[in-house]
């Protein structure tokens, strides 16, 4: 009614976290028809605050942990299983890191603690350009 008033076009847009749990809490049905944008934060499916190291945000099911936890997932999640139009879907990525400490390889243990003494400009969560000075 606004937009009609002031000739604006006003879009109305949500976020939602990725994984099944948050996306269970939905009235999708009531909130896909009257949305534009759906904002789907698809980053911190795995960090220092898990015991084995892994993606922050993979793209695919990753090779250890809940093969749920990647964008893929919570793409096919919403377009499949709530019927959410793939046109609605705004992906949020990382871009920036997640530390840990006591693993030295991907899937290792850790001590759940972020690496701040590494990445202390950036407490423990790296930007990519921090990451870059490090490499």
């Amino acid at each position: 009614a606004l937009g009609v008033i002031d000739n604006k076009q006003y879009l109305l847009s949500a976020c939602f976290g990725a994984s099944q749990v948050h996306a269970n809490n939905i009235e999708w049905d009531n909130i896909k028809n009257i949305v534009d944008m759906i904002n789907l934060m698809t980053y911190d499916f795995f960090g220092a605050f898990d015991a084995i190291a892994n993606h922050n945000s993979p793209l695919y099911a990753p090779s250890q942990g809940d093969p749920t936890f990647n964008i893929n997932s919570a793409f096919e999640l919403l377009t499949n299983t709530y019927n959410v139009e793939a046109s609605k879907i705004n992906l949020g990525v990382a871009f920036y890191g997640r530390s840990q400490t006591g693993a030295s390889a991907l899937h290792e243990s850790t001590s759940g603690l972020a690496d701040v003494i590494t990445f202390s400009i950036d407490e423990g969560t790296p930007t990519y350009f921090n990451i870059l000075d490090k490499t």
